[in-house]
């Protein structure tokens, strides 16, 4: 992704307190925290404070990928004027609106939004036809569920609990046949680690492209002694074309490890995913939701 004159732009994003607004900005109760900053920034992209906007932007066709970023909707009483540059923190308060939601047929819903920056041009406090976007996320959405949803209806193939959460953009289209898991092996999952010899058999994971901080104990595929955790789930690494067994999960409280980590819901997994980057660029284009595996069959999205 072409970078915009040098500029990244990086927001870490988990639910909290405590945020500072900018003077105007909509106050009332905090749904989500987003906490972040805009990190080398080029004096030839240098822009004011109150021109470049954050916001989620809703897509009311649920995870069908749009033809156009215009067809999906801000919610501008979710979205923030963000220093630039320098660190932010940016709340979400509302519930997306009906119109801003996916119905589906047998009454459920839930809504879907990408996390986009652009130029407020005019200063009305939202985007309008013209105005530049700026950065987007190459991996990470939000998702919003007013009522429970089951495993079947649910973007992330798992039931969800009514809330916010943040999701990772590139589930596979087709998930592969995975081998059955009946050992418990012995290995930690999730556990903190520096080397692999803290994990007592397993592998830690120090880096790939989320960052896991403090390390993380996982069993690789195929597993080395032929030993599958019962208690584990199948996650893949296309960059390093790795895949591993992690620490499952179905419900938030199953992940303890703090900010990164989270119980990723459209793996199932204990995942640094609460961590998002957003990436400048001059060609920002809609993502699809469902990642095709590469032609050669030699991975599936994580």
């Amino acid at each position: 992704m072409a970078a915009v004159r040098g500029a990244l732009f990086a927001l870490l994003l988990l639910a909290g307190c405590g945020d500072a607004l900018v003077p105007g900005d909509y106050g009332g109760e905090k749904k989500l925290l987003l906490r972040g900053k805009i990190d080398d920034a080029t004096p030839a992209l240098l822009l004011p404070t109150e021109v470049v906007r954050t916001g989620i932007f809703w897509n009311p066709r649920g995870v069908e990928t749009p033809q156009a970023l215009t067809e999906l909707i801000e919610q501008p009483s979710n979205s923030r004027y963000t220093k630039y540059p320098g660190g932010f923190e940016w709340s979400l308060f509302d519930e997306p609106e009906p119109s801003q939601r996916f119905q589906m047929p047998n009454g459920g819903q839930y809504a879907f939004g990408v996390p986009l920056a652009y130029v407020d041009a005019n200063s009305n406090r939202r985007w309008d036809p013209g105005e530049q976007f700026v950065a987007d996320s190459p991996i990470s959405a939000v998702l919003f569920v007013p009522a429970p949803l089951s495993a079947e209806d649910s973007p992330t193939g798992h039931s969800v609990d009514p809330g916010y959460y943040v999701i990772l953009n590139d589930r596979p289209c087709s998930a592969p046949p995975q081998p059955p898991a009946e050992g418990d092996c012995g290995v930690p999952l999730g556990a903190r680690c520096d080397v692999d010899r803290d994990c007592n058999g397993g592998e830690c994971i120090l880096g790939t492209l989320l960052p896991w901080p403090g390390g993380y104990c996982a069993i690789p595929e195929p597993p080395p002694n032929g030993c599958r955790p019962r208690q584990g789930a199948l996650v893949s690494d296309p960059p390093t074309g790795k895949t591993w067994w992690m620490q499952a999960c179905q419900h938030p409280s199953d992940c303890t490890r703090g900010f990164p980590y989270q119980c990723e819901l459209t793996r199932g997994a204990c995942l640094p995913s609460a961590h998002v980057t957003m990436v400048g660029s001059r060609d920002i284009q809609p993502k699809s939701f469902c990642q095709a595996p590469p032609p050669d069959g030699s991975g599936s999205p994580p």
